[in-house]
C-alpha cells in the first residue's frame, strides 16, 4: 500500500513538472554611454525560474486592466532564489517573446505562490 501512495505521489509530480515553463527574468540593472561611438549599452541581470504560463481567462478580459494577448505566470518563491520582482525594472522572456509585467505582484498569504500578469512588450 505504502508503495502505491508513493507511486501515485511521484506520478503526480511528474505530470505537474510537464506543465512547467522555464521562463527569464530580466533587470536592467543601469546602462553606459562611449563617447566615442555615441552607443548606450545596457547591463541586465538574468534569473531562470519554472513555472506555469497560460493565457489569462476570457471572462477576466476588459480591454483595460485585462488584455486578450496577456498571460499569467504562476510559479513559487522557491525558484527566485532571493531574486525580488520588480515590475519597474523586469522583463519576462519566453519563447523568445518579451513581456513587460503589469503591476502588482500577486501573492499568496503565505508568499510561497507568486502570479505575475506579463503583457508583450510593443
Amino acid at each position: 500500500m505504502i508503495e502505491q501512495i508513493h507511486n501515485l505521489y511521484n506520478l503526480g509530480f511528474q505530470a505537474i513538472a510537464s506543465l512547467l515553463t522555464e521562463v527569464t527574468i530580466v533587470r536592467g540593472t543601469g546602462s553606459s554611454y562611449d563617447p566615442s561611438t555615441g552607443q548606450v549599452t545596457e547591463a541586465t541581470e538574468e534569473q531562470a525560474v519554472k513555472g506555469l504560463l497560460r493565457n489569462v481567462k476570457t471572462s477576466l478580459v476588459d480591454g483595460t486592466h485585462v488584455y486578450a494577448n496577456d498571460m499569467v505566470f504562476v510559479t513559487t518563491k522557491e525558484w527566485f532564489s532571493g531574486f525580488q520582482v520588480n515590475p519597474e525594472t523586469d522583463t519576462v522572456v519566453a519563447g523568445g517573446v518579451t513581456y513587460r509585467i503589469v503591476p502588482p505582484v500577486r501573492q499568496d498569504p503565505s508568499g510561497f505562490v507568486i502570479s505575475l500578469q506579463l503583457r508583450v512588450v510593443g
